[in-house]
């Protein structure tokens, strides 16, 4: 998954064995239960967003910051 850098995010990832990695600058908030959340450096600046959830058993996922 790609989000362009100067874009607003929120990403929450739920998931057992998936292996979720991170480039680029996000900044971990508050877990929700088992939920872990990542924002992007504008997210607390901004009304709109993208909102990404991920759900997953088993994988790999990569977000990128670019």
């Amino acid at each position: 998954i790609r989000v362009p850098k100067g874009e607003a995010a929120m990403v929450s990832v739920q998931g057992g064995l998936a292996a979720v990695d991170f480039s680029g600058e996000w900044d971990r908030a508050d877990d929700d239960g088992d939920r872990r959340v990542y924002t992007s450096p504008r997210f607390r600046d901004t009304d709109a967003y993208w909102d990404i959830e991920i759900d997953a058993g088993i994988g790999s996922i990569d977000i990128e910051y670019y």
